[in-house]
């Protein structure tokens, strides 16, 4: 085996790490970091009815605020290339440390990211010297990457890729506790130290001194070796704590709830100071130790949350009782600015009824899963003995069930020791039996955007975390992962026991690395919220919202009046700056149509990249099941498009990529068009400054008005007033959200918002009148998109029903705009009401006005003292057709 190259680790700066033979004065100083398929659903639209979602029809100009702007000296843009230098950099350092150590199949995952930054470098990247340069040691590391699948081909006999194969724990029993009990101490030193800082001294002390114990056990194992002598150390340091914290806790205090007295201004020994080496490996002494994962970017995407106390009963009913939020009327709400960069999200204040329809909301599939707080991270995760999920084992599938052998943790059935996150990788992501394709295509995405962009999607909602705010496995098997389902972030345990088959394989989407979690313990926490692996299938726009809270937006290719050229503008120019995540869906094909061009039926896929060169428009797509490939126009097997002209324009490695099937493939927009029959968009909720929210119900709707098309007036509507400063229109996007409590609930429930002008915020009762109708989806999420004027405006929000929805529903409107504004929800009805009965019959059943008898139809006069708001409805049975006219 050739060694490793050595270009990496030479010299300091960020360029002379790779290239040692540039000037310092070339080095790039890092920057700040810009915060920045299955059921389709079905769509209705009344007759003569526009596009009110924005995704087909007229394109208002401010859908897209970063569409036109010139962006080649954005400070954006520099900081990023600046962090995509640093993150290559470090994953070729640890590749080649990796490769060196004989791990084979971790330098090859790491040099495959690496590769990628490079390829992401190159379309920033303007220094004709440094790109060539650049080039160079994407050849050179190519080939490396070329030569370990080679190897690995050999080895198992063709099958080159990274798949995971679960073979017996070769670790003994012992070992297995040694590394546990380790990994153990570290999680309740970082618990400690995270308890301490926040003044939790109780619960800090109880910690340290569980850790305490746990390291004296380590240590009596093997009390001669190195490590002990580095835990001796750490030891020290936790008694010490621990002593110093003894007189400040009430005697007798329970754990995690005394009341401590104010910590002295100055201690000896601070919690910063404890440290706790990582597991030792159970590899061979003579391997080196892999580098240790850099620190993820601590930024924060969620523009703004909801804030709520949690439930203290098993009951919905329970929880909204004891909920406490700060209460605020539910009437006006203005928005919260996200412009500030770095800013902690503000807490926005919730009305006894937001409170309650949170609460009701939290009941789904029969488990209550609590609104997710700041506080929550502090969760009880060291026990005993391990812990097991009070909710149960989730259901299984048809197929796991036919392939069943044994529910198992990782410490049986994983090789090495358990890691939470390893690397967090696009390409170890594998999908097995579960019908989740959208899902897992979501997590792919969300994941290489994190490598990517460095910003935390994947490590942000996974705990326990260590200090630095990346996730660590926790030998007591409990884990809390945050997820965004009816409105608001969510708190989700799981206990870590996965289902193997009988032949010891996972059955569950997981890593092809073989020691990491995090593919696992996500999926897990989002299928028991979705009623258990057993999942019917959703599309990844619903899916991607409930992982990250980036704003779906959905297009069918084969909808009336799509445009395939705006689509594709939106795409090239948003992916390129990070500002969308983006997955596709297959149409419906025979086995025969899918065979033949290697793709699959009704199956959700990411997208990697999009580019566009000399006019062609590519798009890099993986299939999560990490096989299965395009075999049309510019796959593998396309020798004759793939130019060497064009390879080298998109960094493609045809040769390397037909030594195996890892379901990664080029395909052409045209071909995509063809075959692909929806596109999934979710948007950063922080390309907008201003957001805000409210929660409430949907009444059920009176028999007398069964559809829009007789009356508005009895749907809950909103006045949104908008301030438009300059002389640009600002963008305004609507997102409805139907919260949804168990599997197939909505299916029949056609729900939009339309937007009214002309009553200038006051309450509308007809369709007529509308400036902008949405359309109507039976999906959990309905987009409403229009551009604001400079000025101000003062506009109606409609909430619709297609048709009579046959029981009350709870729902959250969130609202994003480029420029600030105010919400307020409108009363309900009017304060006066009057009913009259009468009948058309003898002398008084008149006609129409064809007919002299017209004056003989019963008359009513109406007296108004002022002017004001009147709405007339005229009910009659459905066998005549009738009306009435209003003579002043």
């Amino acid at each position: 085996m050739e060694s490793a190259p050595s270009y990496c680790s030479v010299n300091d700066g960020t360029y002379g790490r790779l290239f040692p033979v540039l000037d310092e004065a070339e080095n790039v100083s890092d920057g700040p970091a810009r915060e920045s398929a299955g059921d389709e659903g079905r769509q209705h639209r009344h007759a003569g009815e526009g596009a009110g979602d924005g995704s087909h029809g007229g394109e208002p100009r401010g859908l897209y605020p970063r569409f036109d702007s010139d962006r080649s000296n954005d400070p954006d843009a520099i900081a990023r290339l600046a962090n995509l230098w640093e993150s290559t950099l470090t994953l070729l350092e640890r590749g080649t440390a990796e490769d060196q150590g004989g791990r084979s199949s971790a330098a090859a995952l790491c040099y495959s990211e690496a590769l990628g930054g490079i390829q992401a470098i190159l379309q920033l990247e303007q220094d004709a010297r440094r790109r060539e340069l650049l080039l160079a040691r994407y050849s050179e590391y190519g080939k490396r990457l070329h030569e370990i699948c080679a190897d690995q081909a050999k080895a198992s006999s063709g099958e080159a890729d990274l798949a995971m194969e679960i073979e017996a724990p070769p670790r003994t029993a012992d070992e297995a506790s040694a590394a546990d009990e380790t990994a153990s101490a570290h999680l309740c030193v970082e618990l400690a130290v995270e308890a301490d800082e926040a003044g939790d001294k109780a619960e800090a002390l109880a910690l340290y001194t569980t850790a305490a114990e746990r390291l004296m056990s380590s240590i009596k194992r093997d009390p001669d070796s190195a490590a002990a002598a580095t835990q001796r150390k750490t030891l020290y340091s936790v008694l010490d704590r621990a002593e110093q914290l003894k007189p400040l806790v009430r005697p007798g205090a329970d754990h995690g709830l005394a009341e401590a007295e104010a910590t002295p201004a100055a201690l000896p020994t601070t919690p910063a100071e404890i440290r706790l080496p990582s597991p030792p490996s159970t590899r061979r002494t003579a391997e080196a130790a892999p580098p240790s994962q850099p620190p993820p970017s601590s930024s924060t995407f969620s523009s703004s949350s909801s804030s709520t106390m949690p439930p203290s009963s098993s009951s919905a009913a329970a929880a909204a009782r004891s909920a406490t939020a700060p209460s605020v009327s539910s009437q006006a709400k203005t928005s919260v600015s996200t412009a500030a960069q770095g800013a902690a999200p503000k807490a926005q204040l919730l009305s006894a009824e937001e409170r309650e329809v949170l609460a009701r909301s939290s009941m789904i599939n029969g488990k209550l899963f609590y609104p997710w707080l700041l506080d929550d991270r502090r969760e009880r995760f060291d026990y005993p003995t391990p812990w097991e999920d009070p909710d149960g084992l989730l259901s299984l599938s048809e197929e796991q069930i036919r392939h069943f052998g044994k529910w198992a943790r990782p410490s049986e059935f994983m090789r090495g020791q358990p890691k939470m996150i390893y690397l967090v990788s696009a390409l170890t992501i594998t999908q097995t039996i579960i019908t989740d394709c959208s899902f897992v295509s979501s997590l792919v995405i969300a994941a290489l955007y994190e490598r990517r962009f460095r910003k935390q999607l994947i490590t942000r909602i996974i705990f326990p975390q260590d200090r630095k705010g990346f996730p660590i496995y926790n030998p007591s098997g409990k884990y809390m992962v945050r997820l965004k389902f009816n409105g608001i972030e969510r708190r989700i345990l799981v206990d870590d026991r996965l289902p193997l088959s009988r032949d010891g394989r996972l059955m569950c989407s997981h890593s092809s690395h073989k020691e990491e979690l995090w593919v696992s313990i996500i999926e897990k926490a989002y299928l028991k919220v979705n009623g258990g692996y057993d999942f019917p299938g959703s599309n990844s726009g619903i899916d991607m919202h409930s992982l990250t809270g980036w704003i779906p937006e959905q297009f069918g290719t084969r909808d009336e009046g799509f445009n395939p050229e705006r689509l594709w503008e939106r795409l090239e120019s948003a992916s390129k700056f990070g500002d969308c995540l983006v997955t596709v869906a297959t149409d419906e094909m025979s086995d025969a149509e899918a065979d033949a061009v290697g793709l699959v039926s009704a199956h959700a896929y990411a997208v990697l990249q999009v580019r566009s060169v000399s006019g062609l428009r590519l798009l890099q797509l993986k299939n999560p099941w990490s096989k299965t490939r395009w075999q049309g126009a510019y796959s593998v097997h396309d020798t004759v498009r793939w130019t060497a002209a064009l390879r080298s324009a998109v960094e493609y490695d045809l040769t390397a990529a037909m030594q195996s099937d890892n379901g990664i493939f080029w395909i052409d927009y045209p071909s995509l068009l063809r075959y692909y029959q929806g596109v999934y968009i979710n948007w950063n909720p922080q390309l907008f400054r201003h957001h805000t929210s409210i929660h409430a119900q949907w009444p059920l709707r009176p028999a007398r008005s069964p559809n829009d098309l007789a009356t508005l007036g009895p749907n809950p509507q909103l006045s949104l007033s908008v301030n438009v400063s300059g002389d640009r229109a600002a963008a305004v996007w609507l997102l409805l959200t139907r919260h949804t409590t168990r599997k197939q609930q909505g299916k029949d429930d056609f729900l939009t918002v339309h937007v009214f002008k002309q009553r200038g915020g006051r309450r509308v009762y007809h369709l007529e009148t509308c400036w902008l109708q949405g359309v109507y989806t039976n999906r959990p999420h309905c987009l409403v998109k229009f551009d604001v004027d400079p000025g101000t405006h003062t506009l109606t929000l409609a909430l619709a029903q297609y048709k009579a929805v046959p029981h009350q529903v709870d729902y959250t409107l969130n609202v994003y705009s480029m420029a600030p504004f105010a919400l307020r929800t409108l009363p309900m009805g009017l304060r006066h009401a009057l009913h009259a009965k009468g009948r058309w019959h003898g002398i008084a059943a008149g006609g129409c006005q064809n007919y002299d008898s017209y004056i003989d139809n019963p008359r009513y006069l109406l007296t108004v003292a002022e002017p004001t708001d009147v709405l007339l409805e005229l009910q009659a049975i459905s066998t005549y057709r009738c009306r009435f006219n209003v003579l002043k």
